[in-house]
């Protein structure tokens, strides 16, 4: 009997308990699985930026001559000028000098002989760089890179450009932290030469042109275009061969330059983000005052006299704003608030100036 009490009371006690777990989770709130851990989801990669086309037409362009000044002067020059140590350099390969010219007082403060142009191919002084103490001319007839002092406006150091073979005639050089890049247009040769040992840091063969932009060498070559760090002389960057060397930065933007075209590149990926294209051929491109200015010209003279300009471009828009006939034009040199634009042929040399 006792047996039969106490079984009864466990099955009265079970009961109770299922009772109780049945109301706890009422019938219509079973609960279900969790779902499966999603798949992430893939975000595909970033699209390079389309490039805005666009064409000037000048006949479109407004003529905005009236706030130029023409200044003549009794010198020539017929390669690109430099401004550096409140002065502007011209450089007459013709005659084998360098003119120092004050924009201030529009006088010229200086002449430096600087070699015989007879004897190279493309005459003497070809192209000149600037450091934070001096001036850098390259003596292409004595092989040689020639350190002017702008204090005495006199040369005061001499460095040999070495080549084992054939004379290196330098066509163009370029300045990379303290060293001076030297081109050989013919063996297409560049030699990274220390301004401060006067030895050879480096080689590059079959570049075809060269080039700095703030702060580091770049070379193009039949692989694309490279950029080497200033430093180590190790390539950090190399864009497809299509692109331009860089030859400034503005508005966010890296921008160069080929025959008729101007490029607009990110400065991340390369990419372009626009190409201005000019119906001639551009001879230079610098960015003054909040725009870029652009001279494009037919040819050499006598084309040049007709059908060339000083160009001004917004370089918000892409577009045109601005335009200045000029005669023959040559390089666009920033100064100050404004800029200056040589025009020239064999006999002459006019500058623009043009304060924004």
């Amino acid at each position: 009997m006792n047996t039969r009490n106490s079984l009864v009371s466990v099955l009265m006690l079970v009961c109770v308990l299922l009772s109780a777990c049945t109301s706890a989770v009422p019938a219509t709130q079973v609960p279900t699985s969790l779902p499966p851990t999603a798949a992430p989801t893939v975000i595909p990669p970033t699209q390079a930026p389309v490039a805005i086309e666009s064409a000037v037409n000048l006949n479109q362009v407004a003529d905005i001559s009236n706030s130029a000044e023409t200044v003549s002067v009794d010198f020539l020059n017929n390669r690109i000028p430099l401004s550096a140590f409140d002065s502007i350099w011209f450089l007459s390969d013709t005659q084998g000098r360098v003119t120092r010219w004050d924009p201030e007082t529009r006088q010229i403060l200086a002449t430096i002989e600087v070699g015989d142009p007879g004897k190279a191919p493309y005459g003497v002084p070809v192209v000149a760089i600037a450091t934070d103490d001096a001036l850098w001319v390259a003596s292409v007839a004595a092989h040689e890179i020639v350190k002017i002092d702008p204090e005495t406006n006199q040369i005061v150091k001499h460095i040999a450009i070495p080549y084992s073979g054939d004379n290196f005639y330098t066509s163009n050089m370029v300045l990379a932290g303290n060293t001076a890049w030297v081109w050989d247009y013919d063996k297409k040769l560049v030699q990274g030469v220390s301004l401060d040992t006067g030895q050879v840091v480096a080689s590059v063969g079959n570049v075809k042109s060269i080039g700095g932009f703030e702060g580091s060498f770049w070379y193009s070559n039949s692989e694309g275009t490279v950029q080497l760090d200033p430093v180590s002389n190790q390539v950090i960057k190399q864009l497809p061969s299509t692109h331009p060397i860089p030859a400034f930065s503005a508005d966010g933007s890296m921008w160069g330059f080929s025959k008729a075209v101007i490029f607009r590149m990110d400065p991340q990926t390369g990419e372009f983000t626009a190409r201005i294209r000019f119906g001639t051929e551009i001879d230079d491109v610098k960015f003054a005052g909040g725009s870029l200015w652009v001279t494009v010209s037919p040819g050499a003279p006598p084309a040049c006299h007709n059908g060339s300009y000083l160009i001004q471009i917004d370089p918000k828009t892409n577009a045109a704003t601005g335009k200045i006939a000029l005669d023959c034009p040559f390089d666009i040199i920033p100064y100050q608030n404004g800029l200056y634009a040589t025009a020239a042929d064999e006999s002459h040399l006019e500058l623009i100036y043009v304060e924004p």
